[in-house]
């Protein structure tokens, strides 16, 4: 009897097994690597969302389970070919009144948009989420041109050749 339960089961998850399609969300951005903003930044991060294995279109729709203090995202639904990547966008912006050393949490969340099967049909929809956090760090002072110190500035230049032109033309005029 107990053999028979455990059959059943590995059948079961056989069958099921294999109908689960796999859809992706690709990110610069992740728990382990921040984004890295300064109080007053505003920037767009975009991924992807990938189908891998479903033979036809998918439909996502998006939703931010954390951070939308910082973020927005457009809902969708973004369709995706199979095979093929859809890019999306989330807006970020970091409050002025942020901190240096403060950390935002983003989470967010792709659900597949279920179809309708008809006829008493069952229909599994799947999701993923990802999340990336966004540290607070001091602005980066712009990098200055060093000034030249002892140089020769353009004018000076233009001034020199006038000088020189005007010498020649005056010695070529006393030769005559």
């Amino acid at each position: 009897m107990t053999n028979k339960i455990i059959i059943g089961f590995a059948i079961m998850i056989l069958i099921i097994a294999g109908s689960v399609f796999a859809i992706g969300v690709g990110s610069t951005y992740s728990a382990e690597i921040p984004l890295e903003m300064y109080p007053g930044q505003e920037q767009k991060v975009i991924f992807s969302l990938e189908n891998q294995d479903i033979d036809r279109t998918i439909s996502l729709e998006g939703t931010l389970l954390e951070g939308s203090e910082i973020t927005s995202l457009d809902k969708g639904p973004y369709d995706v070919k199979k095979g093929e990547s859809v890019n999306v966008e989330i807006k970020v912006k970091v409050p002025t009144s942020a901190n240096i050393g403060d950390s935002y949490s983003v989470l967010y969340e792709f659900v597949q948009v279920s179809e309708s099967e008809g006829d008493g049909g069952t229909s599994f929809v799947q999701g993923i989420r990802r999340g990336f956090n966004v540290d607070v760090v001091e602005k980066p002072v712009a990098e200055e041109e060093p000034a030249v110190v002892g140089g020769i500035s353009w004018i000076w230049w233009a001034v020199i050749i006038v000088a020189v032109v005007l010498i020649l033309w005056w010695f070529m005029k006393k030769r005559e």
